[in-house]
C-alpha cells in the first residue's frame, strides 16, 4: 500500500470515528434533556415539617416552615446536562399545603391575620390552587362562631378539604407499579383549561377523579349520615330531615374527560371520569346509568382494578408525558 492510499485510509477511519463520537454525544445529550422527576414520595423533610406545623402552628413555626419551603423548592424537577433547570412542588405537596392552610393556619390563634394572609399569598405564588380569595379570617377567630350564616361557606370549604385529604390518603394504597397518580393538577390544551382533583394512569385507561364531600358539612351532633339520590341527573341530598338539591357534576366531568381525550390522542386508551363520594357515612341511591362512574371511596379500588387491563409501558409513559406537557400547575 503506497503512502497516499494509506493516508486516505487513516483519514477515512478518523472521519468514521468522529461521526460515531458526534452521534454518541448527541444521544447522551438527548438523554440528559429528558424530563427527570425526583419520584412520588416527596422529601422526608417536607413530611416532617408537615407533621410539625400541623401539631404546633405558631407564628415562629410558620415563618420557619415558609423558609424551608423557599429553600426546598418542591419535588418536581427537570434537568438538562445534569443541571436543574426547573423545580416545582408536586401536586400532592400543593394539596398538602392547601390542607395545612385551611386546617392548621387559619384556625390558629397563635398567628396574626397579617401572617396568615402573607402565607396564603406565598402559597398562591407557588401554584397552590383553591385559595385564591382571601378568607374572612376575622369571622373564624372564635368570636362569631355562633352565627350560622358566617359559618356556612367555611364549613363547605372545610368539608371539601377533608374529603380531598381522605381521597389522597386512599390513593396512596394503590400499587405504584401499576398506577401513576397525579393530584391537584391544572391542564391547558388548545386554549382550554381545567383543574382536576386527581388523575390515575393505569394500564390501558386514564381515570379522572372528581371528589365530592356531600353530607360532610352542616352536621348535627357531629354526624355525617346522609342519603344521596340520583334520578334523571337530579342530585338530591337528604340529611337531618331536609332535602337539598345539588348541582349535577355531569357537565363538569364530561368536559374534563373530553379535554383528556384530546391530550392523550390514543384511541386504544380509555378515558374514564369518576365522581368519588368521600363521605364514608353517605348512602348512595342511584336509579340510572350515567356516562361516568359514581362510587363511594371505599369501592374505588375495586372499580379501578376491574377496569384496568393491558397496555404497553411505552403507551403508559407516553400518556404520562402528554399529560405532563399540558400541565401548567
Amino acid at each position: 500500500m503506497d503512502y497516499a492510499m494509506y493516508s486516505r485510509v487513516i483519514i477515512g477511519v478518523c472521519i468514521v470515528v468522529g461521526i460515531l463520537l458526534v452521534l454518541l454525544l448527541g444521544r447522551g445529550t438527548r438523554q440528559k434533556d429528558r424530563h427527570v422527576s425526583t419520584g412520588r414520595t416527596g422529601s422526608p423533610a417536607f413530611e416532617k415539617w408537615k407533621k410539625q406545623i400541623s401539631t404546633n402552628c405558631s407564628s415562629q413555626n410558620l415563618k420557619d416552615f415558609q423558609l424551608f419551603l423557599t429553600q426546598y423548592g418542591g419535588g418536581y424537577v427537570k434537568r438538562r446536562d445534569g443541571r436543574v433547570i426547573y423545580r416545582d412542588f408536586l401536586g400532592r405537596e400543593k394539596g398538602d399545603l392547601k390542607g395545612i392552610f385551611f386546617h392548621s393556619v387559619i384556625p390558629s390563634r397563635k398567628i396574626s391575620t397579617e401572617e396568615k394572609e402573607a402565607f396564603r399569598r406565598y402559597l398562591c405564588q407557588i401554584g397552590v390552587q383553591g385559595i385564591g380569595e382571601r378568607p374572612e379570617y376575622e369571622k373564624f377567630d372564635g368570636k362569631l362562631r355562633n352565627k350560622e350564616e358566617d359559618l356556612d361557606e367555611w364549613e363547605k370549604k372545610e368539608a371539601g378539604n377533608k374529603g380531598e385529604l381522605l381521597v389522597r390518603q386512599y390513593l396512596k394504597s394503590l400499587n405504584e407499579r401499576e398506577y401513576f397518580v397525579i393530584s391537584g393538577v391544572v391542564l391547558k390544551y388548545q386554549g382550554k383549561t381545567r383543574e382536576l382533583d386527581h388523575i390515575i394512569v393505569g394500564n390501558d385507561v386514564v381515570f379522572i377523579l372528581e371528589t365530592k364531600a356531600f353530607g360532610m358539612s352542616g352536621s348535627e351532633n357531629g354526624s355525617n349520615k346522609a342519603v344521596l339520590t340520583i334520578h334523571n341527573d337530579n342530585w338530591v341530598l337528604h340529611k337531618n330531615g331536609h332535602d337539598k338539591t345539588l348541582k349535577s357534576p355531569t357537565e363538569q366531568v364530561t368536559q374534563e374527560a373530553a379535554l383528556m381525550k384530546e391530550i392523550i390522542e390514543n384511541p386504544f386508551i380509555d378515558i374514564k371520569p369518576v365522581v368519588v363520594l368521600a363521605n364514608p357515612s353517605l348512602v348512595l341511591e342511584k336509579k340510572e346509568t350515567l356516562p361516568y362512574e359514581v362510587t363511594k371511596l371505599k369501592d374505588l379500588a375495586a372499580y379501578i382494578q376491574a377496569n384496568n387491563k393491558q397496555m404497553t409501558s411505552e403507551d403508559m409513559q407516553d400518556a404520562i408525558r402528554r399529560i405532563d406537557k399540558s400541565r401548567i400547575k
